[in-house]
Parts: C-alpha cells; sequence; structure tokens
C-alpha cells in the first residue's frame, strides 16, 4: 500500500509528551501538598520571613508587578487568540478559553468545599491562612490557575510563552504580598491550571504537525536520496514512522515533533529503578535521537555487523526529521521459529563482533534479529545502545542473547555456542544479570511459558565451564519491594525502640542486673546456637563438621544485622550446604525439613505453654472462635482455588519440579533414626534454649515470671519479629516481649530491662562472633 499524500497524516494527535508532564505535575502537586501538610510551621514561618524581607522593597515596584499582573491577565487571552487565528488554528483558542474556564470553576469549587469542612482540616491549614478573626485567604487562587490553565491548554508559540509565564509570576507575587494566598497555594495553583491544560491536550488531542509523505520524499530528494513511493511499515520503538521505500533495500524512518516522549516515561523508570548502566537515558531531542541513531548505525557498519546503514538524514519542515537506510535482508528470528544450530552460532558471532569493539546494542530481541536468506544473522535495528558501553550493558547484551537463543534454539546450543564464540569468562560474567528483571519486556513474556529455562541456562553454563557454582546474582534494580518494606518497617522499629530506650537507661539496665542470673542467660544463649547447629546436622544428607556448623549459625546472627531473619539464614546455610558436597536441591531440602521440624517444634511447645499458663490441672485450651472461623474460609478458599484448571496448572508447574528434585534427599534422612533424632532434638532444644533465656533475664531484672508465660511470651515475640520485616526483628520483638511480660504480671519497667537483657545475649552480642566466623569460614572456603 503506498501513501498518496497527506490524507493519511491524522489531524490531531495525543502527544506521549502530553501525558508525562500531566504525570509529572500530578505526582509534584501531591508531593507539594504533602510537604506543606507535613511541615505547615516551617512553610508558616518561611512565609512570614519572606513578608517581612519584601516590606523594605519601594512600594512602586510592587505596584508596578501588581499592573504588569493585571494587565497581562486581560491581555493575554486576547494575544493568545490572535497568535493561534494567524496560524490557522482558530479551534485551539475554544478549546484553551474552555481550559481557563474550567480552571476558574475548579478553584471556585476547592474554595467552597474548604470554606464547608469537606477538605481534611491538615490540607486546608496547609493552603490558607488566617486573614481576620473569621477568615482565611483562599486555598487557590481563580486567576493564577485560569491562567496557567490558559497557556498550557494550547500550543502558544515562544513568543506568547514567555509573557505568559511573566503574567502568571507577576499575578502570583501580587496575591501573596496581598495576602490573598500563602505561597503553597499559589504554587497549587499553577500546578492545578496545567494540571487541567494538559489533561485538555490528551483528551482532544493536538493539530498534527508531521510532515506529508510528498514532504518526506521531497525532502530527501533535496539531499539527492530517490526513494520513489512509501509503504506504510510497523512504528519504531520510539514512536517513529517507518516506510519501505520503491528503492531496492531502502527504508525510511521519520521522527516527529509530536511524538517525542513516546517510551520515554519507561526509560527514565528503568534509568531512575536500575543501577548505574542497567538503562541508557533517552534522548529528549528530536535532533539527539536522530544524531544517535545516525551514530549507531555507522558504528554497525564499521564493524562489519549487518545491520541498517544510515545513507542520510535532512530536516522535513521543521517539525520531523527524516533518516533514509539500507536495509538488510531477512525474516526476523520471531518469525523463524525455531532455530538450527548454523544460525545460532552466526547471531552469537554477530555479538562477539560487537563485544570485541565495546559496542552494546541494548534493543536485542526476537522481533530485532534477523535470519538472513543465506542463513545468516543481521540486525533490524540498530538499537538504543552505547559506544565504549559500560561493562554491565554488554553484560546485559549476552544475557539477552543467551535467553533468545536458548527461547528459539535449546539452551544446550546457545550456550555451546555462546561459549564458543565469546569465550567461557564473558558468558559467566553474564550469569548474574541472567535475571527477568534485566532483560527485555518481550523476552519476559515469552519466558512465562518456558519456567525454568534460565535455570536450565545457568546449569549448562556451569557444566560447560567446569565451575562449580556461578558467581552470586547481582541486584540490579536500585530500589525493590523488600527495600521499600524494609525501610518503613525499619523506621517504625526505630520509633518503638527509641520510644522504649527513652524510658530506660541502657548501661544502668545491665549493670544492675543479677550477675548469676545474667550469666545463665548467656549459655542458654550460646545453646542456641549448638541447637540449631545439632538441627541442621540432621537434616543434612551430607556428613557436616560440627565446629564449621556452629560457626556458620554465628554467621547467620551477623547476617540478620542486615537482613531480615530468613533471608540471612537460608542464604549462608544454603551456601554452606553447598560448600559441603550438598546440591542445590538437596541443600534446599534439607533447609525446607529444618523449618517444617522447627515449624512443628514451635507448634507442640507452644500449645504445651498456654495450656500450663493456664490455672493448674483444670487448664484448657479452647482456640478463639474467630480464629477456627478464619482457618475453616483460608480452607474453603484453597479447595476453591484449587478446583479450577489454571490454578492447578500453575501449582503443579510452580511447585512439583521442587519436589521431585528436594523429596528424595528429605527420604535419605528420615530413613536414618540417628538423623531424625538429631534434627527433633535440636529443634527442641533451640526453642526451650530461646525460652530458658527470657525467663533467666528477666529474673536477672528482678521479675519473678511463671516459667509457662514466659514461653507464651517467648512465641508470641517470635511470631511478630519473622512478620516485622526489619534486621532480627528490630523493634517489634522488644515492643512485643516487653507488652506480653507486662500482661503476665511483671512491672512494666523490670520488663523493658528483662527484654534488654534477651536481646544483648541472644542479637547483639553474637554479632561481632558472628563477623569474625564469617571471615574465618570464607578464608577456608566453607563459604
Amino acid at each position: 500500500m503506498t501513501w498518496p499524500g497527506a490524507s493519511d497524516v491524522p489531524r490531531r494527535v495525543r502527544r506521549p509528551a502530553d501525558a508525562a508532564l500531566l504525570a509529572a505535575t500530578v505526582v509534584a502537586l501531591a508531593a507539594g501538598i504533602g510537604f506543606a501538610v507535613g511541615a505547615v510551621g516551617t512553610t508558616n514561618t518561611l512565609e512570614t520571613e519572606l513578608s517581612l524581607a519584601v516590606d523594605g522593597l519601594p512600594r512602586v515596584l510592587l505596584s508596578v508587578i501588581s499592573f504588569a499582573g493585571g494587565v497581562g491577565a486581560v491581555a493575554l487571552p486576547l494575544a493568545l487568540g490572535l497568535d493561534l487565528a494567524r496560524r490557522g488554528r482558530l479551534a485551539l483558542v475554544i478549546e484553551a478559553l474552555a481550559a481557563a474556564g474550567v480552571g476558574a470553576a475548579v478553584a471556585s469549587g476547592i474554595e467552597w468545599l474548604v470554606s464547608q469542612g469537606y477538605v481534611p482540616h491538615a490540607v486546608a491549614a496547609a493552603l490558607t491562612a488566617p486573614v481576620t478573626a473569621s477568615t482565611r485567604s483562599n486555598p487557590l487562587s481563580e486567576v493564577v490557575v485560569a491562567t496557567a490553565a490558559l497557556l498550557s491548554g494550547s500550543a502558544t508559540s515562544p513568543r506568547i510563552q514567555r509573557p505568559g509565564i511573566a503574567v502568571v509570576a507577576a499575578l502570583a507575587v501580587t496575591s501573596f504580598f496581598g495576602g490573598d494566598a500563602t505561597g503553597i497555594a499559589l504554587i497549587a495553583s499553577v500546578l492545578v491550571g496545567l494540571i487541567i491544560g494538559f489533561t485538555f491536550r490528551l483528551a482532544l488531542g493536538m493539530p498534527s504537525t508531521r510532515a506529508t509523505p510528498d514532504q518526506v520524499i521531497q525532502a530527501l530528494a533535496s539531499v539527492g536520496i530517490v526513494t520513489g513511493a512509501l509503504s506504510p511499515r510497523p512504528s519504531g520503538r520510539e514512536g517513529s514512522r517507518r516506510f519501505a521505500a520503491a528503492a531496492p533495500l531502502t527504508t525510511v524512518e521519520v521522527f516527529d515533533r509530536d511524538a517525542l516522549g513516546s517510551g520515554v516515561l519507561t526509560r527514565l523508570v528503568r534509568l531512575v529503578a536500575l543501577r548505574p548502566g542497567g538503562a541508557r537515558a533517552p534522548e529528549l531531542t528530536l535532533r539527539r535521537q536522530v544524531e544517535h541513531a545516525v551514530l549507531m548505525g555507522e558504528v554497525l557498519a564499521n564493524a562489519g555487523v549487518p545491520a541498517p546503514r544510515p545513507l542520510g538524514a535532512v530536516d522535513a519542515g521543521g517539525d520531523s526529521l527524516v533518516t533514509a537506510w539500507r536495509a538488510p535482508e531477512g525474516r526476523t528470528v520471531a518469525e523463524v521459529g525455531d532455530l538450527d544450530e548454523a544460525v545460532v552460532a552466526s547471531l552469537w558471532r554477530m555479538l562477539a563482533a560487537l563485544q570485541e569493539r565495546g559496542v552494546a546494542h541494548r534493543s536485542l530481541t526476537a522481533q530485532t534479529l534477523l535470519v538472513t536468506p543465506e542463513g545468516g544473522a543481521a540486525l533490524a535495528e540498530v538499537g538504543r545502545g552505547d559506544i565504549a558501553a559500560p561493562d554491565i550493558a554488554l553484560r546485559l547484551d549476552v544475557a539477552n542473547l543467551l535467553a533468545i537463543t536458548a527461547l528459539h534454539g535449546g539452551a544446550d546450543a546457545a550456550v555451546r555456542q555462546a561459549i564458543a564464540t565469546v569465550g567461557t569468562a564473558r558468558v559467566t560474567a553474564a550469569l548474574p544479570v541472567l535475571q527477568p528483571v534485566a532483560l527485555d519486556r518481550a523476552i519476559r513474556a515469552a519466558l512465562r511459558d518456558r519456567p525454568g529455562l534460565l535455570g536450565t541456562v545457568q546449569d549448562a553454563v556451569l557444566a560447560l565451564s567446569g565451575a562449580e557454582e556461578g558467581p552470586a546474582e547481582v541486584e540490579l534494580r536500585r530500589v525493590t519491594p523488600r527495600t521499600i518494606i524494609s525501610i518503613l518497617g525499619g523506621g517504625i522499629a526505630a520509633y518503638v525502640l527509641l520510644g522504649q530506650l527513652s524510658r530506660a537507661n541502657l548501661g544502668q539496665t545491665l549493670l544492675g542486673v543479677n550477675r548469676g542470673w545474667a550469666a545463665a542467660t548467656l549459655g542458654f544463649a550460646a545453646l542456641t546456637f549448638a541447637a540449631a547447629s545439632l538441627a541442621l546436622s540432621g537434616a543434612s544428607p551430607v556428613r557436616l563438621r560440627y565446629p564449621r556448623t556452629v560457626m556458620t549459625q554465628l554467621a547467620v546472627a551477623f547476617a540478620g544485622l542486615v537482613a531480615p531473619a530468613m533471608l540471612g539464614n537460608v542464604a549462608l546455610n544454603t551456601r554452606f550446604l553447598r560448600r559441603s558436597g550438598a546440591s542445590t536441591g538437596a541443600a534446599a531440602g534439607a533447609l525446607g525439613l529444618v523449618n517444617i521440624t522447627q515449624f512443628g517444634s514451635y507448634s507442640a511447645l507452644l500449645a504445651v505453654s498456654s495450656v500450663a499458663a493456664g490455672i493448674g490441672p483444670r487448664a484448657s485450651f479452647t482456640p478463639p472462635p474467630g480464629a477456627v472461623i478464619g482457618l475453616l474460609i483460608a480452607l474453603a478458599a484453597a479447595v476453591v482455588a484449587l478446583a479450577v484448571p489454571q490454578v492447578r496448572d500453575w501449582v503443579r508447574r510452580r511447585f512439583l519440579p521442587q519436589l521431585s528434585e528436594v523429596l528424595p534427599a528429605v527420604m535419605g534422612v528420615l530413613r536414618r533414626p540417628t538423623q531424625v533424632a538429631q534434627l527433633v532434638g535440636g529443634a527442641l532444644l533451640l526453642d526451650t534454649s530461646f525460652v530458658a533465656a527470657l525467663y533467666c533475664a528477666t529474673r536477672a531484672a528482678g521479675g519473678q515470671p511463671p516459667l509457662a508465660g514466659v514461653a507464651v511470651v517467648y512465641f508470641a515475640g517470635a511470631i511478630i519479629g519473622s512478620a516485622v520485616p526489619t534486621p532480627g526483628g528490630l523493634g517489634g520483638i522488644e515492643a512485643a516481649m516487653t507488652a506480653g511480660l507486662v500482661a503476665i504480671g511483671t512491672d512494666a519497667g523490670l520488663a523493658l530491662s528483662a527484654v534488654l537483657v534477651y536481646r544483648v545475649a541472644t542479637y547483639w552480642l553474637p554479632i561481632p562472633l558472628g563477623w569474625a566466623a564469617l571471615h574465618q569460614l570464607q578464608r577456608r572456603h566453607a563459604l
């Protein structure tokens, strides 16, 4: 299909840049109001000081600013209308005036809501200030909102935009020093006006400024490139228009100003979310986009890589830049489907040519890789990569191609050709970034249908390279959900812990305790590490050296300082078991068996201590009705979910492969009575040691609690500690155990002192010992 003229160019377009500006403005408004609410006293003080500072300015200057703002507010709509009419855009005049009218209405509506008390008091207090004893300033300035909406709701030229910004500033200054609105209210007024204007732009679209096909052909002809008729092709990744030209193997790409910003938000999110080198900053102007594409094309050509080669670039009317390319011939990997090993080898040779020159493509997918008619490899796009690329970018290219060739040619062929072409060192170095977050979106979508493929690729690399285990996975994300939860949990825990410590002197607490009971507390704290080591030895499919096992548990205590409790436990124990000769599956099975046994021990001791904490021999344990009902509801929901075929398939894919690998190791342990005794005995000893440590700490502080009650307090604190996403359950455990000891009759001051003694013995003192144990184990290559 040819594109005959301007009829196929849309009259209006919704510009990606407007969506990005709207999102940024909404975030800025929410952040500004949030800051004002949280620091209302500070903002009021700053405004007062600013008002006092301006009192010294000449009154004539303020009068001139006020006059300029008033005249400008009247003259601006007229000037805007004349400018748009001169450019033949009368419809935009109506839309801009409508945006201004909506802005004024919104400001009036918010003022009414505030006056009627429908707005939260904290927000109203941040946006307004007392004027008289019975009146307050306006929460928004209607004229500022309307003027900002007028400017942002239309495609004004710079000759109108600059005076318009000055008018808005003059209006804001006049309102502020006239006491009509606070500084925060005026900032909010500007942002609300911008939001309304950008919303109008997105809802109605803006007049297209795209070059027509005839203009594109004529522009290319002016620099000696004859293309003939153009046939539309799918748009590019950055919103560019692409066409196949009548000239053989020639493609045309048009970068339009009204498409600027397409994909920018996604790339900015990745740039912020990933660590340096994980993503490349987007080009924010048309000229930078074109220059980068042409540069990449020349670099690829010089590297001898079959890829689109630039023939020329030209400006087509100021709002569109046009590039012409000599395109390689072939079908995409996505179209080909299954690849034979010769094609896989060609793909890896092409990447090796880029790697040798330090060039990263950053856009390797099944849609951007071509298979030529001769069975070779080529690129359909020049990519969004780098020259003199950082190491992480080069490793990401290797990881993406590993995933693509494994998907389309099999994991064994992919790894075999990768190692043969780019070398073992580069392939092994890519393993830490071979993770979904680092891969292209299209690759991640394909991997959802092939669960476990990345693990298969990693195992194949390790098998061919002869390494026992790959390098540790690199955390590419700057911020993870776990980080956010840990920060929030840590803040809450620190608040709680500081509140507790403010009521007790730690030094006096430790010096004033009964030394005999304190020594017993330390003894039972040390016994917990021996018990944990005993349980792990009982679950291990290989023989463990007991001293090293105890040192590993001490190292786990140090790891608990920088990670939530279970994370450091699993990571270090898994590595210790693997270094001791257990396979990955067997190590996972051993830790799973330890956790199951620990849960059984915990449940049994909790039930016994709950009954014993009752009234003598008549004590009974009756679960709360709410807990029973909740348990029944959860079981019913699980049964209903498993009745859905898709859920059963997901459970089968997600858990059965792990069970098939873990179950043999678990059964091997259970067939040895000695190990079962070690496992169960260690689990029981671990919990009873913690209970005994808490009891001794309470006696050391001067309390005389019942042992069964202390056991219940310990188990409750352990539950909360595992739920609080802070290192060692910090904050949550202290608060829960203190409240628990008070509930069983211990004085509040003694309870806090007892918990502090207990935490020093079981958490803080083992940390330096754990650090030393960790370094010793690493020197001996046991971790």
